[in-house]
């Protein structure tokens, strides 16, 4: 299904009938780890690892969930995939979807860190861990913040928010490609607890 399942439930819970997704294009072999020895020692490499998008596509919502994202794909090589950035365009304003990739080994929902983001949204399968996309959008300037955040959670791979913060954007893997066979696929909803609005290890409250 290449997650249409996956874009289905982020734009039906989403604050708006059809934002624009952006989509990139990247080689996920070198995107994922941060081992630089499985990468060899080259410039090419590193800078491949730093910044694997090869490609940027804006897509409305209702085109990709409706055949676009699937043409998108048939045009790809083997090694490419597909994944959703977090940038998402509503009535000519840039936000961007909360987005988590947990560390290898996450392959069920981990309440406890997700809720200190305390952000309703849904844990979706990638393979050997998860992902998560959060249902409220984040603003441009809150982005960096949130990401920065984020390395404090147990679960998170922790190489990955400071490759998002480089490259200006968050992005998960929604297509298989070589490298990548298994297709992510949702799991379960997330719903915080609202009585923990006022704890203090909130992301989006925690100043230390």
């Amino acid at each position: 299904c290449l997650g249409l399942e996956i874009l289905e439930k982020l734009t039906s819970n989403l604050p708006t009938g059809n934002p624009t997704y952006t989509f990139g294009i990247f080689d996920p072999g070198f995107f994922w780890s941060g081992d630089e020895e499985a990468y060899g020692p080259s410039p090419e490499d590193v800078e491949k690892r730093i910044n694997p998008v090869k490609k940027l596509v804006e897509i409305p919502a209702k085109w990709a969930i409706n055949g676009g994202l699937e043409k998108l794909a048939k045009k790809l090589p083997l090694t490419r995939a597909i994944g959703l950035t977090s940038k998402v365009k509503i009535d000519g304003d840039t936000y961007h979807i909360p987005m988590i990739d947990f560390a290898e080994g996450v392959s069920n929902l981990p309440k406890g860190d997700l809720d200190k983001v305390n952000i309703p949204g849904m844990f979706v399968l990638s393979g050997k861990s998860g992902h998560f996309y959060g249902f409220e959008l984040l603003e441009e300037k809150e982005l960096e913040s949130f990401l920065d955040k984020s390395k404090r959670l147990f679960s998170i791979d922790q190489h990955w928010p400071d490759l998002q913060i480089r490259q200006g954007f968050s992005m998960l893997r929604l297509t298989p490609s070589r490298r990548k066979l298994f297709q992510p696929c949702f799991r379960e909803l997330y719903t915080p607890d609202k009585a923990g609005n006022d704890d203090k290890s909130n992301t989006h409250q925690d100043s230390a």
